[in-house]
């Protein structure tokens, strides 16, 4: 009793350093299952596939939009190809008739303007 007397006041001095109170190669505390129950991972996965198929709908409804855009785009294209075309014949009509009835003599002209127009 005296050694167990001595030990106590001495602060354990005696005591085994490398003892833990946990056995050999256990655990901290029992094994619990992490792991979600298969309920859960069915409710994730379902809720995921409604997502994607939401997104699914609305990637098909951008797709559609961007054809008649496009669509859209080409007929502005050719309304546009039509608008120059009549200009174009527009303007060869004005030059056409503005021309005068009487045609210049360049044999008049001098020399430097005569070899520009021929």
């Amino acid at each position: 009793m005296d050694d167990f007397l001595h030990n106590l006041r001495s602060g354990g001095k005696l005591k085994q350093q490398g003892h833990s109170k946990r056995p050999y190669g256990g655990q901290r505390r029992p094994a619990v299952d992490r792991r979600k129950n298969g309920d859960d991972n069915l409710q994730v996965m379902n809720a995921v596939k409604d997502i994607l198929a939401s997104v699914n709908e609305t990637l098909k409804s951008i797709a559609a939009t961007q054809e008649s855009l496009v669509r859209s785009e080409e007929r502005t294209a050719m309304v546009l190809e039509m608008v120059a075309d009549n200009f174009h014949s527009l303007i060869k009509q004005a030059i056409v008739t503005e021309v005068p009835e009487t045609a210049p003599n360049y044999n008049a002209l001098s020399t430097p303007l005569k070899d520009q127009c021929e």
